[in-house]
């Protein structure tokens, strides 16, 4: 499920897209770092592990009730997507002039 659709739960409700703001796109997501310098074994395991169980039936109830979409992949994958992430909302910033307390 691609984040410009609408939600299953919700289908009556429009995205924020066809509400006129084309090139909006924003979602809550978490992930599980680790301290710079883990053996990439460390890592490998932990991902394996933790694909294991997104995809337990308890995890994936609790995701469809919560119309969550459970993402995963690579450690290489999810690094290049926190650095867009970061790039993204860097650039928000800035423009907003955001400042710390």
């Amino acid at each position: 499920m691609d984040t410009t659709e609408r939600i299953p739960v919700l289908p009556d409700v429009p995205t924020v897209q066809e509400l006129g703001f084309k090139d909006f796109e924003t979602v809550q997501w978490f992930g599980i770092h680790v301290r710079a310098g883990t053996p990439p074994e460390i890592i490998t395991k932990l991902q394996q592990e933790c694909a294991k169980v997104v995809k337990s039936p308890e995890v994936v109830a609790q995701n469809a009730a919560e119309s969550a979409i459970p993402g995963g992949g690579t450690p290489s994958k999810y690094g290049a997507f926190v650095a867009r992430e970061q790039a993204r909302w860097k650039e928000v910033v800035i423009k907003a002039q955001i400042r710390p307390g």
